[in-house]
């Protein structure tokens, strides 16, 4: 086994860095999570009622595409009419006189 390592050519200071940057960013992140729940703990605060808010949110995103097909159905009817215009300015015929 140790003859396969030394085959692979692994570099041990790099495995080294891996798992000491692993450990230290492990024992930092329980650290945060131990004073977070104290801090909960410590705060007591009434219990919110989202419910409303998400359903508003749920109906600004219907309203907005309900809005965006509307926008994209009016495109679609005046495509045409675009097309038509830009080509009158291309040959000139836009032009009085």
């Amino acid at each position: 086994m140790f003859a396969a390592l030394q085959a692979a050519n692994v570099d041990w200071n790099v495995v080294a860095g891996a798992v000491a940057t692993f450990v230290v960013t492990a024992i930092a992140t329980g650290f945060g999570f131990r004073k977070g729940f104290k801090r909960l703990s410590e705060k007591k605060t009434d219990q919110l009622h989202i419910a409303g808010a998400t359903l508003m949110d749920n109906m600004s995103m219907t309203v907005l595409t309900e809005a965006i097909r509307e926008n994209t159905e009016m495109q679609r009817q005046l495509f045409t009419c675009m097309l038509e215009i830009k080509v009158m300015l291309n040959l000139g015929l836009g032009k009085k006189g």
